[in-house]
């Protein structure tokens, strides 16, 4: 099982009640009611996926490490846990590009499903940007979990968080740039991520700044990538 940055899981039953039964309960105290309905028993019916994370803890093997993250917030903060799952109860890992592609084929019967935040309706004028262009494009953040869920985890000062797989330089910095204008058209912040070709993610404004080194982000560390380094890589792309 491939295991990355952004990726959702869902958990089987069995699963759930483990990683609850298996929390560190030394962490921040919560309402435990709370935390049992994140992991547990869900909301209104839908059941929380877990978000794949960086694992801090050393877990042992056999067992994923995820986060769950309420659809509420509360004194503007939003209950976030961080959990592990036995391995072998994940039923599906949904990648950011996969969650996208399936909210959009709902919209059919659905037509409301991305407008009602700024955000979300962002989002969907920015997937049919990425669909003329031929980019292939994934979301994640609280817009990842809305479409997954059906649950209100946006709001009108959510940032629209997404992920572009790699490309030509040009087409990055001109999808970049076309994806900022309708995000503040429409009131809200763009955080579009590149999936660089060595399993890192990097902030797509950060590739046209005067630096020599960005900052990328993987399942396993944080580090500086020398720029030249993400330049070559990006020149051998054919044009998609």
């Amino acid at each position: 099982m491939e295991i990355k940055r952004h990726y959702l899981v869902e958990i089987t039953d069995k699963g759930r009640a483990w990683a609850y039964e298996n929390l560190d309960r030394k962490v921040e105290s919560r309402d435990e009611n709370e935390i049992k309905s994140l992991i547990v028993e869900g909301y209104n019916g839908k059941k929380i996926p877990g978000i794949m994370r960086r694992d801090e803890d050393n877990a042992a093997l056999g067992v994923v490490p995820v986060g769950f993250a309420s659809p509420w917030l509360h004194e503007m903060r939003r209950t976030r846990v961080a959990a592990h799952v036995p391995e072998k109860e994940i039923l599906k890992v949904i990648t950011p590009y996969e969650l996208l592609k399936a909210a959009i084929g709902r919209t059919a019967e659905n037509p409301g499903i991305m407008v009602r935040t700024k955000c979300l309706r962002a989002l969907r004028r920015v997937a049919i940007l990425a669909a003329e262009m031929g980019i292939k494009l994934g979301v994640w953040g609280s817009a990842a979990l809305e479409l997954a869920t059906e649950l209100p985890y946006t709001h009108d000062h959510s940032d629209l968080d997404l992920l572009m797989d790699s490309a030509p330089v040009e087409k990055i910095n001109d999808f970049l740039v076309k994806s900022q204008n309708i995000a503040n058209e429409e009131g809200c912040k763009l955080d579009l991520e590149l999936d660089v070709l060595n399993g890192y993610g990097i902030k797509a404004v950060e590739l046209f700044m005067q630096t020599d080194d960005v900052l990328g982000k993987s399942i396993d560390e944080v580090k500086l990538i020398p720029k030249r380094e993400l330049w070559s890589s990006l020149e051998i792309i054919e044009d998609r």
